[in-house]
């Protein structure tokens, strides 16, 4: 079976239908309800580790051939660069980010973003 990893930027955490995929399972503590674009709701009652160490929610009812990965989530390594055909996930110490900045304010920046409850705004 293909497996596939979609990196969303309005996630706030990662979630799976393949409990296969997670590791150190383990209950929530408080049921967490997943909200989708049609109003549909499922909850998920256990949570783990995906295979890059990010906490990780087990949806039933998701399919198990993909994981939704937090844009969020991952940028706290460093960052994430989108562009129209692909993008990257890029590992930065705080001096290289801090310099990556510095970079892309040099550019013509036609949106600044911020985050608010681990989404990007």
């Amino acid at each position: 079976m293909t497996f596939r990893e979609h990196m969303d930027s309005g996630a706030t955490t990662q979630m799976t239908g393949a409990p296969e995929r997670l590791t150190e399972h383990r209950l929530l503590e408080r049921e967490q309800e997943i909200r989708g674009y049609d109003n549909s709701t499922k909850i998920s009652k256990i949570t783990g580790l995906n295979q890059d160490g990010k906490p990780t929610l087990l949806v039933p009812g998701m399919p198990t051939d993909r994981d939704l990965l937090s844009a969020w989530y991952y940028a706290q390594d460093g960052c994430i660069v989108f562009f129209g055909d692909g993008g990257y996930v890029v590992a930065m110490t705080k001096e290289q980010q801090v310099e990556f900045e510095s970079f892309i304010q040099s550019l013509d920046v036609s949106m600044r973003l911020k985050i608010e409850n681990g989404t990007y705004i």
